[in-house]
């Protein structure tokens, strides 16, 4: 886990030169020649085509800020404990160590 906020889900296609942006959760958007495809908005990345190469990523981070982090840790802490959720403890480490590093910094 890295400390980075999806803020612009685009591709470009290779062949057609389309440059596509997936703006909500479940939007689905295909370039003009269809080769290409992203789903996901800020929610997730989800891309696809016939030939992944075609694929020209255009999407843009922005970093975590530490009031985000700490949201996301706790917000992940209540799942796991509503959901008996322990596989994601992995992500909660994550967390807590962006956490440890930006409380010596």
């Amino acid at each position: 886990m890295n400390n980075q906020v999806l803020i612009k889900n685009s591709a470009e296609c290779a062949l057609c030169h389309d440059v596509i942006e997936s703006k909500h959760r479940h939007d689905f958007v295909h370039c003009k020649c269809g080769e290409i495809f992203i789903d996901g908005g800020t929610s997730y990345v989800r891309c696809g085509a016939n030939d992944l190469s075609n694929i020209i990523n255009r999407c843009e981070y922005r970093e975590m800020t530490y009031q985000e982090v700490l949201a996301e840790r706790d917000r992940l802490v209540e799942y796991m404990e509503s959901y008996n959720a322990p596989y994601h403890k992995d992500s909660l480490a994550a967390l807590e160590l962006l956490i440890e590093k930006a409380n010596n910094v």
